[in-house]
């Protein structure tokens, strides 16, 4: 019986955690097809770069050295470094209005800190009528 009960709150468990999941897919915009969030600088390697480096990662402008806008037939590619907090899990969402894309991060562990890192964001967004959008970070 003790492990008839475990079972079924482990099973209860996985089946919550899933229904969370689906129902955070419906609420990202359709035409974003990718998102990825990797981390490039820990809190340490941050703390060691210059003010104007530092400067450049948590400017609203793309670094043309560092970030990628790309229109490819029907698919938008944007890659881009930014500084974000460091204890939290993101997804990525995007909104559209009229001729811009507005990129959006969402917290999706609800965990907030004063650590920073930089997180190299990858977006891909489906672009089936071919438009050129101005691209503005989160």
């Amino acid at each position: 019986m003790k492990y008839l009960t475990l079972g079924f709150l482990v099973l209860s468990f996985f089946l919550l955690c899933c229904k969370k999941n689906i129902k955070r897919n419906k609420d990202i915009h359709e035409r974003l097809i990718y998102f990825k969030s990797s981390t490039t600088m820990t809190m340490d390697d941050i703390v060691k770069l210059d003010h104007r480096a530092y400067q450049k990662l948590q400017s609203n402008e793309f670094n043309k050295k560092t970030d990628t806008i790309r229109f490819d037939k029907e698919i938008i590619y944007i890659s881009y470094l930014s500084i974000v907090n460091g204890c939290a899990d993101y997804s990525g969402d995007i909104e559209i209005k009229k001729d811009s894309i507005f990129l959006k991060l969402n917290n999706i562990n609800g965990i907030e800190c004063t650590e920073q890192r930089c997180d190299r964001l990858i977006f891909k967004i489906r672009n089936p009528n071919k438009e050129k959008y101005k691209v503005v970070k989160w």
